[in-house]
């Protein structure tokens, strides 16, 4: 949440050594050049009330609170350069409710929900100049529902369907120009039953079927030119060509 791991956790440690002799009090630690680094209130000897920490060049980089040790309450981060990095609330600890995070240019690079912590409901993020990068909805954590993945373009790259974070029916691949590449059916997640490619000029690549995850029976497969390639054709058993 604050930033650099590193400098993070020997934060940590220090302020936990002061903990054990604190009352009330807000401590404040610097850099070397004695401009503010961390600033935490403690109430009883653990974190209460307002924490902020600072970039190097004075720039603010996070601010929120803690009640009673733990992270409850508004949060916010920031980039060095002054634009929100990400934004947000906590309830006892866990992230509660809306999230937004920025690319450093300032763009929007996902925006969600959070329910006791983990993600639940709709889902979104982008690429750094805007355009759609995916799209979801989480139940307690987990997707579920139909879930979009996008090229750098805006154009569709996959379309599935999750159930309790698991890819379960048709889930479909594209190429940047819409034609479909790849259809594969999955149960629970693991594919199973037919499985069709495509080249990206629309004509057929390979059909097969697919039992617990691997190839089983026939597989056929084109070469661009619409012959069929002798060597990966044939029969398969448990994913292994076991004849022509």
């Amino acid at each position: 949440m604050i930033g650099n791991t590193g400098r993070r956790a020997a934060t940590l440690v220090m302020l936990a050594v002061f903990a054990a002799g604190c009352g009330d009090v807000t401590r404040t630690l610097h850099f070397a050049d004695g401009s503010p680094w961390s600033e935490v209130s403690y109430k009883g000897g653990q974190p209460n009330g307002t924490w902020k920490t600072w970039w190097e060049n004075g720039a603010l980089k996070s601010e929120g609170t803690y009640r009673n040790g733990v992270q409850h309450g508004f949060w916010s981060t920031w980039w060095e350069n002054g634009t929100p990095m990400s934004a947000g609330a906590y309830r006892g600890g866990k992230r509660e409710g809306e999230w937004t995070h920025h690319y450093e240019g300032g763009t929007m690079a996902k925006q969600g929900e959070y329910t006791d912590g983990r993600k639940h409901g709709g889902w979104k993020e982008w690429f750094g100049d805007g355009t759609p990068r995916a799209e979801g909805t989480y139940k307690s954590g987990l997707q579920e529902g139909p879930a979009v993945l996008y090229h750098a373009s805006g154009a569709p790259k996959n379309r599935t369907t999750y159930v309790a974070g698991r890819q379960d029916g048709v889930s479909s691949a594209y190429y940047e120009n819409g034609q479909e590449k790849m259809r594969t059916v999955f149960v629970h997640g693991v594919a199973e039953g037919p499985q069709q490619r495509w080249w990206e000029n629309g004509s057929r690549q390979a059909e097969g079927t697919m039992a617990a995850g691997k190839l089983e029976g026939r597989l056929t497969v084109w070469n661009a030119d619409g012959t069929v390639h002798p060597d990966l054709s044939g029969l398969y058993r448990s994913g292994q060509r076991v004849g022509p």
